[in-house]
């Protein structure tokens, strides 16, 4: 038999420990401060050693609490996985999905009718939050995200791979100031998104250094770069996986031939203990069909501006 001490003593430690505060600890598992100290003094006994270190009323972890809380805290983690693994198979037929915000209206919601027609007896829930899964704590099944795809212990599929370019609205390609080459963006406003260098890495590319310097608009969302050019705002750059839908539709176009690969692009990710699930494959597999499908429209659009 394992030598361990109450689960609950280890569960208020490691709250307390991440939290480095007895009433936090106690928040977060919904019982009283007293609880948690209680807990924590009756682990220290089991232990005979103090985990913990009061100076200045501030709480610090001693030598040998440092040396127990990652191991507690990944015990804990495995736990919780095994739980919604063996939960998620109780569930099977509902998968909750995390998307960004970005992808999720410009490219998979205006394909979520394919999949329901496929696969009527399977549901999907969205959350959008713009933060990586933490598959042993979120209550989420698998999750698209944005990257190049070097993440451990979980499997990948590569949806899209990004390419940058600039696009605008079709009215952009006449008037006053006709966009007919790169050097034409001199007379247009740039449609900027927060925390990106693109405009950079593209002016650099057709050896316009001065373009990210140019007059701008600044947006802390590329959809709202994408509506702004498709107002005839201004010129955004565009990422294959947002914007292929708008060039479809018309109600954006793709100015100049110039597009430069990236790294990074949307993956679907889950634990490996549900890839043999079968709505999760059901999943999989329409994703993948789809980005292929995708693809072939890019390629062929690529290959009729070539010619």
């Amino acid at each position: 038999m394992r030598r361990l001490p109450p689960l609950n003593w280890l569960r208020a430690f490691e709250a307390t420990a991440r939290h480095l505060s007895f009433t936090r600890a106690a928040e977060e598992l919904h019982v009283t401060q007293a609880a948690i100290s209680q807990q924590v003094k009756s682990l220290e006994s089991w232990f005979d050693l103090p985990l913990f270190r009061r100076a200045r009323r501030r709480l610090f972890l001693t030598e040998s609490g440092q040396t127990l809380t990652p191991r507690i805290r990944e015990a804990l983690d495995l736990m919780a996985q095994g739980v919604q693994e063996v939960e998620a198979f109780a569930q099977e037929g509902v998968l909750t999905l995390r998307v960004s915000s970005s992808f999720a209206p410009q490219w998979l919601v205006p394909r979520l009718g394919r999949f329901y027609a496929r696969h009527p007896d399977l549901d999907l829930r969205f959350t959008t939050v713009d933060k990586a899964v933490d598959f042993a704590r979120d209550d989420v099944d698998a999750e698209i995200r944005f990257g190049a795809g070097q993440w451990s212990d979980v499997e990948t599929h590569l949806i899209i791979h990004d390419r940058i370019f600039p696009v605008c609205a079709p009215s952009l390609l006449e008037g006053d100031a006709p966009l007919r080459e790169p050097a034409d963006l001199v007379r247009h406003r740039l449609l900027h998104v927060i925390g990106t260098q693109e405009w950079k890495a593209w002016g650099q590319a057709v050896n316009l250094p001065w373009l990210p310097g140019r007059r701008a608009h600044v947006f802390d969302h590329a959809v709202l770069a994408l509506q702004a050019a498709i107002n005839g705002v201004g010129v955004a750059l565009g990422r294959t996986s947002l914007v292929q839908s708008e060039l479809e539709s018309g109600r954006l176009v793709a100015p100049f031939e110039v597009a430069l690969d990236t790294p990074d692009g949307y993956w679907l990710l889950y634990p490996r203990g549900r890839a043999e699930r079968a709505d999760m494959m059901a999943l999989r597999d329409w994703l993948l069909e789809e980005a292929a499908a995708s693809e072939a429209v890019v390629v062929a659009a690529d290959s009729r501006s070539d010619g």
